[in-house]
C-alpha cells in the first residue's frame, strides 16, 4: 500500500469528505449522505494501511538496528 497512487486516493478521500461536510455547514445543502459515507470509509482504509506499512517499517528498521 505503499504506492503513489494508494497515497493520491487516500490523500483525495480524507480532503473530498472534508470539503463536502465544509459545503454542508455553509450552505445547508444535503449532500449524497451515501457518496460521503464511501469516502470517508475510504480514507480509513487508507490510513489504516498507511499505519500498519509503518509499524512494519519501523520494526522492520528495529531489527536491522540490532543486527
Amino acid at each position: 500500500m505503499n504506492s503513489e497512487e494508494a497515497n493520491i486516493g487516500g490523500i483525495f478521500s480524507l480532503a473530498a469528505t472534508g470539503l463536502i461536510k465544509i459545503y454542508e455547514w455553509l450552505t445547508f445543502d444535503d449532500i449524497n449522505n451515501f457518496l460521503q459515507f464511501a469516502l470517508a470509509i475510504g480514507g480509513a482504509v487508507f490510513l489504516y494501511h498507511r499505519i500498519k506499512g509503518q509499524i512494519l517499517d519501523n520494526k522492520i528498521k528495529k531489527k536491522k538496528l540490532k543486527e
